[in-house]
């Protein structure tokens, strides 16, 4: 089970995300027993996205430092530079299919 809540960022068409928005994958991945949140960052000047992968063992610790990390818009207060662009959740089996 896997949402990307900004599908719409790969193909090219940029949609505006919130912390209200990421913090809701994180309680769907907690209620659907998720194995993983996934995290696309960019930072300005650099070409490839960063991808994360937080495991559902820190969900809870990760979503609190996540909101105090970063801004209602999903840049990073200490550096606006950094962009959260997309997130989503999703299980082991996922993971396999994709390597």
């Amino acid at each position: 089970m896997r949402i990307l809540i900004n599908n719409l960022f790969e193909r090219g068409l940029k949609m505006e995300l919130t912390i209200k928005q990421f913090e809701e994958c994180f309680n769907n991945a907690i209620k659907f027993n998720a194995f993983f949140v996934e995290i696309c960052t960019e930072m300005r000047g650099v070409k490839e996205s960063r991808i994360i992968l937080n495991p559902s063992e820190n969900f809870e610790n990760e979503l609190a430092w996540y909101k105090k990390a970063y801004n209602e818009n999903l840049t990073l207060k200490a550096l606006d530079e950094i962009k959260i662009v997309g997130f989503g959740y999703g299980s082991v089996d996922m993971l396999d299919d994709n390597m």
